[in-house]
């Protein structure tokens, strides 16, 4: 019997795997939107920033976005099909996605991920 001695198991390994294109934008504390409209489209919103930006990140194919799906699926207990194609839940660390698959997103499905944002701003800067 081989027994693995250490740290417990992380219980969100596979869906942090799946977010894993995303790291750099989800750990970034001036991030508060990324929405992918299409696979490899991933649309961004700063704090500040009068525009979204633009990035391609071609690893997130309509295959991905569907594994995205599923994983965060399994970790909130629901369910996203081709029948049931919209799924909106918490992640683990506090932010909002709602993933949408086809055929309710024909170009190959889409995310929205809007994050918390905690500042404190001055009456003049709001």
């Amino acid at each position: 019997m081989n027994v693995a001695v250490g740290r417990a198991p992380n219980p969100y390994h596979f869906l942090d795997r799946a977010l894993s294109p995303l790291k750099r934008l989800l750990e970034d504390p001036r991030v508060v939107e990324i929405s992918i409209n299409k696979p490899g489209h991933v649309y961004v919103e700063r704090l500040g920033a009068d525009h979204m930006e633009h990035h391609e990140i071609h690893e997130l194919t309509a295959a991905e976005i569907q594994n995205i799906g599923e994983r965060v699926a399994g970790a909130t207990s629901q369910f996203i099909s081709r029948s049931k194609p919209i799924l909106s839940a918490a992640l683990p660390t506090g932010e909002r996605i709602q993933v949408v698959l086809p055929p309710a997103a024909p170009e190959g499905g889409s995310i929205s991920i809007r994050k918390q944002v905690v500042n404190n701003f001055t009456l003049e800067e709001y």
